[in-house]
């Protein structure tokens, strides 16, 4: 998955086009997403993947700008925010910054095409950024930045 989205990444925009539309690439990463079984390393690499396709929709297909994000929204919401839950309740593990940043980043972008989403995870999102907030509170110095970031 590491060697995979760092070919795909950034300006790289012939081989997302032919990720997404030869070889089913968010069908793949959906499927990736949707195994409970893999490593929390392997679930921040497709995280990190799907941040990078979601913030570059637009420019992956002229005629479809919104392809990405539309289909994470039809078919990973659900997934994420559970993603984020989890690991909102490991605030302490700074294994699971990543996780939480790059799922906070990626729902963003698909509620940005599907607004009619929020309403239905504005709590859940919501709990999340006060437990933050009480952790800001009483977290070393050091870690104050990344909680805020996230916030």
């Amino acid at each position: 998955m590491g060697a995979l989205s760092s070919f795909l990444r950034a300006e790289n925009f012939n081989s997302k086009r032919e990720f997404i539309s030869k070889m089913d690439g968010l069908q793949f990463l959906g499927s990736v997403l949707g195994e409970k079984g893999y490593s929390a390393r392997l679930l921040k690499k497709c995280l990190i993947l799907m941040y990078d396709l979601a913030l570059n929709d637009d420019n992956i297909f002229e005629d479809k700008p919104t392809l990405v994000r539309e289909t994470f929204g039809d078919n990973n919401v659900e997934r994420l925010v559970e993603i984020l839950v989890e690991a909102g309740q490991q605030l302490d593990n700074a294994q699971f910054w990543d996780t939480r940043t790059y799922t906070l980043l990626i729902l963003f972008r698909v509620f940005q095409v599907r607004p009619a989403l929020v309403p239905k995870y504005h709590e859940v999102v919501t709990a999340h950024k006060l437990e933050l907030a009480k952790k800001l509170q009483v977290c070393e110095v050091d870690h104050q930045e990344l909680f805020m970031k996230e916030i």
